[in-house]
């Protein structure tokens, strides 16, 4: 293959923008990374079935990785939210240092977790790596996972 990629953000559709950013910046740490207010495009390009559309978003940063939110105006959506096994973005998965702090966190920030922390034993390179999954306010499924400590690893792969 001849073409180069990189990464360069994930996009992500949420009902209200003002909420989400703030959910991302004070929840998750994430910094703000440039903003476009309300303005009308055409759907076409985008792959929505209408003339025009209404949408501001808004750039999120996370080290090296940005995140894209959108939020459209006076267009029409599915009622079901995304199950985390349907075809598509699966989950936004974030690093963390201190799993404890970090669902805390979550938790105050409202968060509802799907299980309790897992811990990794039967994982060929991941053993003592703990992960967690839940739902961040809009319905993206997002996964917590933090890396054992040498210790750790040693412990569970013993």
């Amino acid at each position: 293959m001849s073409a180069q990629f990189s990464f360069h953000h994930l996009g992500l559709v949420v009902e209200d923008l003002d909420r989400a950013v703030g959910f991302y910046t004070d929840v998750l740490g994430m910094t703000r990374d440039g903003r476009t207010e309300w303005t009308v495009i055409e759907g076409e390009p985008l792959g929505i079935d209408a003339a025009e559309v209404e949408l501001r978003w808004e750039f999120l940063k996370l080290g090296a990785v940005r995140l894209e939110l959108h939020e459209f105006r006076n267009l029409p959506a599915t009622s079901a939210r995304r199950a985390t096994q349907d075809p598509g973005l699966g989950h936004l998965a974030l690093a963390v240092t201190d799993m404890d702090e970090a669902v805390a966190a979550l938790v105050a920030g409202g968060v509802d977790f799907f299980s309790p922390v897992n811990l990794l034993t039967d994982s060929p390179g991941q053993e003592g790596d703990r992960w967690v999954y839940c739902r961040d306010p809009f319905g993206l499924t997002i996964e917590l996972y933090e890396t054992a400590s040498p210790a750790r690893r040693a412990a569970v792969a013993a």
